[in-house]
């Protein structure tokens, strides 16, 4: 039988608005999926990352505001049938340009390992790095640590002063060698180390690398440890991977651990979000040790959390913790699930973080009505027998038509596409390729139908329509 239900999707969007995409977010799944050559396993993809890459258009802080807003919006107010949607958007304010930056103690961490040679990985790297320091002032402070097997600083911490020397030094990358991640970051840390008395910089790492640890230290948990002693000292950490073949949840913990991001770049596309969009993302913090809680009425049932599987969920609350936010730090969540009668409780979210620029500790709460179908629909949709309506072509297309706000109903289908892809992993895995097929077949209908102008929906349905193809490919070996 049929999951009878009202359906709320609840995304949660830490926004910047106009100019900049989901700044400062992790791509990986993004990333590693774009060119898969075959079906992936499920543990490589976060619904929420792909939720989280695309450009979200809510309203900024103003000044009377604090520095994380928070948007409360329903897909509609007066919904036809039993379901509906509540998008909550969280925003950070973005800087003008980059002179409103706080200065940087910056190095950069640059795997040169001899697999970087495939895929001219080290020339893409190379191309990105020329682009970042590009944009920095001569107030920065920069280093540039390369390894492979061993580990050098071939530009030690100092004034960025003379960008010809700099691009020079990149230039001469040259790849050998095998993997040692530890010594490249302990180097790396210990460069920024010697600027740490300037107080009104941000002390940041950056490490880059397309690997896995081969040489020296290579025990993931000994590298987080002794990253953490410098973590300690306040200096940030930010990971990115190079391609598909590297230790994502190594590089995913340093960044978490380090209070930074953890970014994946496949292509060019990647490059140029990380690189060029987003520096205000790795270099502007907001807020810090940031909590969302979210408080369901006493009658709404929970079917469904997508993303954020180590959430903490309780009755009617759900706890989750995030990654700190940065100007522009972006994510989203969904929440859904059903009511059986009408009730007359609000959905409240709390939101709580430490400021960093106010320097103290900061709570939100913000609630909204729930909007209603009459007791008539709630019984009709009962009675419908569809298991998987959800994921049909016919049901969500009248979901998503229905949907009156233009940035949830996108919201809305990119959410779905990324969920089908999950399903498509987890389906294959378990030898159920027809059923996964029949799955997509709605979903990339009503792609095609209705949302074929729309780049961010097209980036996600291409994804989907290669591992389809790739299953009716192999449908009768």
């Amino acid at each position: 039988m049929k999951k009878n239900f009202v359906t709320f999707l609840v995304i949660y969007t830490i926004i910047i608005g106009h100019i900049y995409a989901q700044a400062g977010y992790s791509s990986g799944s993004v990333s590693r999926n774009k060119n898969k050559t075959e079906i992936p396993l499920p543990s490589s993809v976060s619904v929420e990352e792909f939720m989280n890459y695309h450009l979200h258009d809510l309203p900024l802080p103003d000044k009377n505001d604090e520095n994380v807003k928070v948007d409360l919006r329903w897909g509609t107010e007066k919904p036809k049938e039993n379901k509906n949607i509540l998008q909550i958007g969280f925003t950070t304010s973005k800087k003008n340009g980059n002179n409103e930056i706080t200065p940087m103690n910056i190095c950069l961490v640059i795997d040169n390992s001899g697999s970087m040679a495939e895929f001219n990985k080290l020339e893409r790297v190379k191309m990105a790095l020329k682009t970042f320091v590009k944009q920095l002032r001569p107030t920065d402070v920069l280093s540039i640590v390369k390894f492979s097997s061993g580990a050098e600083a071939i530009i030690p911490a100092q004034r960025v002063e003379t960008m010809e020397y700099i691009l020079e030094k990149i230039d001469d990358l040259r790849t050998e060698g095998g993997t040692n991640i530890h010594a490249g970051l302990m180097a790396g840390f210990k460069e920024v180390e010697k600027r740490i008395e300037m107080k009104d910089y941000v002390h940041r790492v950056i490490l880059l690398t397309d690997g896995i640890a081969s040489a020296g230290i290579t025990n993931p948990t000994q590298i987080e440890q002794d990253s953490k002693i410098y973590i300690d000292k306040g200096i940030y950490l930010s990971t990115m991977g190079v391609g598909s073949n590297v230790q994502q949840e190594m590089l995913t913990n340093l960044a978490k651990k380090g209070k930074g991001q953890s970014h994946f770049l496949g292509d060019q596309e990647d490059v140029e979000k990380v690189f060029v969009n987003e520096l205000q993302s790795l270099f502007s913090p907001v807020a810090e040790n940031v909590k969302v809680e979210i408080k369901l009425p006493s009658k709404f049932n929970l079917t469904e959390f997508y993303g954020y599987d180590n959430r903490q969920k309780g009755n009617q609350n759900i706890v989750i913790a995030l990654d700190n936010m940065n100007n522009g730090l972006t994510q989203i969540m969904l929440l859904e699930g059903f009511l059986t009668e009408k009730i007359k409780e609000n959905i409240e979210v709390n939101i709580s973080y430490y400021d960093v620029k106010k320097k103290k500790n900061i709570t939100q709460t913000h609630k909204i009505k729930v909007p209603f179908s009459n007791k008539n629909e709630i019984e009709n949709a009962k009675n419908e027998e569809n298991q998987d309506y959800f994921e049909g072509y016919d049901k969500f297309k009248s979901q998503s038509l229905e949907i009156k706000d233009k940035e949830v109903r996108k919201n809305y289908i990119i959410t779905k596409l990324a969920f089908a892809i999950k399903r498509t992993a987890i389906l294959t895995a378990n030898g159920q390729k027809q059923k996964a097929l029949k799955l997509n077949e709605g979903n990339l209908n009503l792609v095609n139908q209705y949302y074929e102008k729309d780049a961010d929906v097209m980036r996600v349905a291409k994804i989907l329509k290669g591992y389809q193809d790739m299953l009716l490919a192999t449908t009768n070996d």
